[in-house]
């Protein structure tokens, strides 16, 4: 992202791509210094809860230029929430796409597991729905996996470059995922 030297008096950035919080950090000093405000507000839904207003919007700035922008987020989805200052938007959604990658692998594993030890996977599913295992990742994914269906609502490569902002700290779990991913 180029910031222009151009003054941002009066003018707010939002950010709702996933990148760098380290590089969300310095756009946002960059805008300020020009007098602007930046929020860094990535999504997860993908284009279901795009198309639907659906969205979960993870913020990170200024908690009143977060309540002034507001009523624009809830255009877009429900589950709105100012996680912290800037780049902490952009945290939160690496956190959101660890847990998803992890849960995705988890019931792969599961259900393959409990296919080849003879049992039904349709049953397994459904049980698993009712107890502390149950997920959207079961629910949605599990489905998709029992029927052979594997159109994504989000690209893997996009899932993988977020996966990549992580990287740099010693996350095992979250390695081997994109390893088997490649």
């Amino acid at each position: 992202m180029v910031v222009t030297k151009a003054s941002l008096k009066g003018k707010t950035i939002v950010d709702m791509s996933s990148i760098s919080p380290i590089e969300t950090k310095r756009f946002a000093r960059q805008v300020n210094e020009l007098g602007g405000d930046y929020l860094d507000a990535p999504v997860s839904g993908g284009e279901i809860g795009a198309r639907e207003g659906t969205l979960s919007i993870m913020v990170g700035g200024d908690e009143a230029v977060f309540e002034r922008v507001k009523p624009l987020f809830e255009l877009l989805g429900k589950n709105i929430t100012l996680v912290g200052g800037n780049g902490d938007g952009q945290t939160c959604k690496v956190a959101n796409q660890i847990i998803v990658a992890l849960n995705i692998e988890a019931v792969s594993e599961a259900l393959l597991f409990a296919s080849k030890a003879g049992a039904d996977p349709v049953r397994v599913r459904q049980a698993l729905m009712g107890g502390f295992a149950s997920s959207r990742i079961l629910e949605v994914h599990g489905e998709r996996m029992i029927k052979r269906t594997f159109n994504p609502g989000f690209k893997i490569a996009l899932h993988q470059k977020d996966l990549n902002l992580a990287l740099h700290l010693q996350l095992p779990c979250a390695r081997k995922v994109r390893k088997h991913w490649r």
